[in-house]
């Protein structure tokens, strides 16, 4: 429901923010090289997230969903088969 995405959004953001948070944090313990990319994209996430969040305040609910439906599984899939798969791959004969 529309009235409702603004709190879906903010409540994600929060989520996902301390996931990231502590998978950076896992990232920095072991010095994991490539670190500061993998953070990078976290934070172009979490910069979409709150984009989106003031669209929504100003009505714009369609782009809220348009995002859910196409942008958001396109960039997990992507940043877990590449991203994570080499954060994995790396702590799997590092630790």
């Amino acid at each position: 429901e529309d009235s409702q995405l603004r709190l879906v959004f903010i409540r994600f953001h929060s989520h996902i923010e301390r996931f990231f948070e502590q998978e950076d944090q896992l990232m920095e313990s072991c010095r994991f090289p490539d670190r500061n990319e993998h953070r990078s994209e976290h934070e172009q996430m979490l910069n979409e997230i709150r984009y989106l969040i003031q669209r929504i305040e100003n009505g714009l609910y369609t782009l809220g969903h348009t995002y859910v439906r196409a942008r958001l599984p396109q960039w997990f899939n992507t940043h877990v088969a590449t991203m994570d798969d080499n954060l994995a791959s790396y702590l799997s004969t590092n630790r």
